[in-house]
This record gives C-alpha cells, structure tokens and sequence, in this order.
C-alpha cells in the first residue's frame, strides 16, 4: 500500500517562489530514489506563501530509508526562507480519477454521483 506525505512549509513573506526553485532544484534527486512514485509541489491561490509538498511513496519504509525522511534537507535547512515544516502521513483508501468526456467539456467521474 502506498504512502502519501504532506509537508506544509511555512516560508517567510514574499519568499516562496525562493522555496519552489530550491525544491526544483532538488525535485530530479528526489524521483530517483526507490519508492518514489510521485512528488507535487502546490502553492495556494489566496496564500502565496503556503506551499506544499504532496509524495507518495511505495511504502513509509521506503520514504524513511532516503535523506527525505530526516529533517535534514536543504529546503527544511533555510531558515531565510522557511520557519517551519509540517509532515502528515496518510494511507491510500480510495482513489479515483475523473475523465474528461470526449463529447463535452464536463468532467465524468467513477465516483457514486459522478
């Protein structure tokens, strides 16, 4: 079963565009290690300066076994840009993907009522 991380970062005003191009930098490391299935990076509409960092993992094993388990790398590092991190974990229970209709610019979707 996979493992899905969520690492909010709080970066300082006006610096997180300095965080995403750390991260960039360090995203290409970070898929190259085994259990890596995916790694997002979000940053919120109406928040500039709240971003996350969404991973899935093979499993939290895995995810512990690599430097980005430990609190020791470089975007957790900055303190000129970040003054703090939060992780939560979470398990797969569900997913499902919406699929665009080919006739329509509506979303169709596996989900009971979609």
């Amino acid at each position: 079963m996979s493992i899905n991380i969520i690492t909010q970062f709080n970066t300082k005003p006006g610096r997180a565009q300095d965080l995403i191009a750390l991260i960039s930098k360090l995203l290409p490391e970070s898929l190259e290690h085994a259990g890596c299935e995916e790694v997002a990076i979000r940053q919120n509409q109406d928040v500039p300066d709240d971003v996350i960092s969404a991973q899935r993992w093979t499993t939290g094993a895995t995810m512990r076994n690599t430097s980005l388990g430990a609190p020791r790398t470089g975007h957790r590092r900055n303190s000129r840009t970040v003054t703090g991190t939060c992780n939560r974990y979470f398990n797969d229970v569900l997913t499902r993907a919406a699929r665009r209709s080919r006739d329509s610019k509506s979303f169709d979707s596996d989900a009971p009522g979609g």
